[in-house]
């Protein structure tokens, strides 16, 4: 019988070859956008955005398997929408 592999384990060893030693704790590879542990605070503002409940409900696993907030979750993908645009 196949050994069950822990998915985070299996994603560690994606980014094996991708981050360092220091970087591996901090980030999470998923589908080839780095999850990162939230920084020092800046100065932020808040704002409305509107969504169907199913990405909602989405975007919370997502970060709850990874352990960050919807929010900062959702703050890395505009950083990175901004950084790749």
């Amino acid at each position: 019988m196949a050994k069950k592999v822990d998915f985070t384990e299996s994603l560690k060893q994606e980014i094996d070859p991708i981050i360092s030693e220091e970087e591996k704790e901090d980030t999470l590879n998923i589908n080839g956008f780095v999850i990162k542990k939230p920084d020092a605070k800046k100065q932020k503002v808040n704002f409305v955005v509107y969504t169907e409940k199913e990405k909602l409900n989405n975007l919370d696993k997502i970060a709850k398997k990874n352990g960050v907030s919807r929010n900062e979750l959702i703050n890395q993908f505009i950083d990175y929408i901004l950084e790749n645009n």
